[in-house]
């Protein structure tokens, strides 16, 4: 397995501080987990043909706990929006070795983690950029109604089914892991419709990539062919974003009034930019559209506001070590950040060589594992004809 590093949030800053210590240290030693809760049916388009598709969520919690109104994480995994493998990773799943640590971790501080399922399929390997981005931009479009279908759930369960995870109505974080952290901020920051009618997400024929008539609103509560209403009558609202190594569509979806946020990012990521640039699928390694990273992101957070609660947490050696390294290095012209950009977390991690290639390249996500026994054995789709397996796997 990868090394994963140890990981500490300030999100019991936004938390119930009912009890000592809880959110803060590590209160339980066991976690129970309830697995595939179907949260909500909508419209996959992942097999070619629209279908209604249930979507599920595994739940973590404190095993022997007793509090009944407990701050809820939900933890979104990555992927490329692709099922595993067939996305050119060893990730993209509810199960992902990363997803499931960081939400036994919490549960094991006291929160209630959800660990859901969410919308794929787009059309990566088309010739055409304007369908790649198309159909891009509408699948993660569909995570956000998804993810907001998830907190209405959520809060219908207190609501209306006596509670069964314990959890509190005012204390919801969205994190999310690479694909999983586009959803968290898209969902963070998307208000209304109008906010994905840009030019770079509008096609040569002058029409929106998105529209109402067949995508719905974000929210996900207009009924559309691409969308069914989940869950109507409950708050889709959260309180803090956290993104670990992805990026946000556009820097204008950030507003005065808009929720804090934290993210983690490699600064030399070569997939998703640190700063403001084209964004770079791993499955094929094309170029695709143009995203804002946590560098610029958090930059613009903080510009608004959004992330003054922060100041306040002081003596964390995770949040010193940050804002010591919040340079950007991607661009020597960016206005300087001593004293730190608070929610930004950088890791800064050292090349490595790829042994097919010979390419040297910086590690972008060194929070993922995987079984490398396994995948070791398995051609990676990439890999040229004749390549030798232990040379080009998906491991490697």
């Amino acid at each position: 397995m990868k090394k994963f590093n140890t990981l500490l949030l300030l999100l019991f800053c936004f938390s119930v501080s009912v009890q000592a210590q809880r959110y803060v240290t590590e209160q339980f030693s066991d976690v129970n987990v309830e697995t595939d809760v179907v949260y909500a049916t909508n419209i996959s388009i992942l097999t070619g043909m629209p279908a209604p598709l249930d979507l599920t969520m595994d739940v973590y919690t404190p095993a022997g706990d007793t509090e009944t109104g407990r701050a809820c994480v939900m933890v979104f995994h990555t992927g490329n929006f692709l099922p595993v493998g067939t996305n050119g990773s060893t990730t993209g799943a509810k199960n992902d070795f990363t997803v499931t640590e960081i939400a036994t971790r919490l549960a094991k501080l006291g929160y209630v983690a959800v660990v859901p399922t969410y919308r794929q399929g787009w059309l990566p390997l088309s010739e055409d950029l304007d369908t790649r981005v198309n159909t891009l931009i509408n699948a993660a479009y569909r995570g956000v109604q998804d993810s907001r279908a998830l907190v209405r759930y959520l809060r219908k369960t207190k609501a209306e089914d006596d509670n069964p995870y314990g959890i509190t109505n005012n204390h919801f974080t969205m994190w999310g892991v690479g694909t999983g952290g586009y959803i968290s901020t898209a969902s963070a920051t998307l208000d209304e419709y109008q906010d994905v009618v840009l030019e770079k997400f509008i096609g040569p024929d002058l029409m929106p990539f998105v529209t109402l008539e067949a995508n719905g609103d974000p929210d996900g509560l207009m009924e559309a062919p691409l969308n069914q209403v989940n869950t109507p009558g409950y708050s889709s609202e959260f309180s803090l974003s956290v993104n670990m190594g992805g990026a946000l569509g556009d820097l204008s979806w950030l507003d005065e009034g808009d929720i804090p946020m934290i993210s983690y990012h490699t600064p030399g990521d070569p997939f998703a930019p640190y700063d403001t640039d084209l964004l770079i699928v791993p499955t094929t390694g094309d170029l695709i559209v143009e995203v804002s990273g946590s560098y610029d992101m958090i930059e613009r957070v903080n510009e608004l506001g959004l992330n003054d609660d922060f100041e306040a947490v002081t003596g964390d050696p995770f949040t010193a070590a940050a804002i010591e390294t919040t340079e950007n290095p991607n661009d020597p012209e960016a206005p300087s950040t001593e004293g730190g950009l608070p929610g930004l977390m950088p890791f800064n991690r050292p090349f490595w060589t790829n042994p097919f290639s010979g390419m040297p390249a910086p590690e972008s996500d060194p929070w993922n594992a995987w079984n490398a026994e396994f995948w070791s054995t398995q051609a990676h789709p990439s890999c040229p004809d004749g390549a030798p397996l232990e040379q080009c796997n998906f491991h490697v």
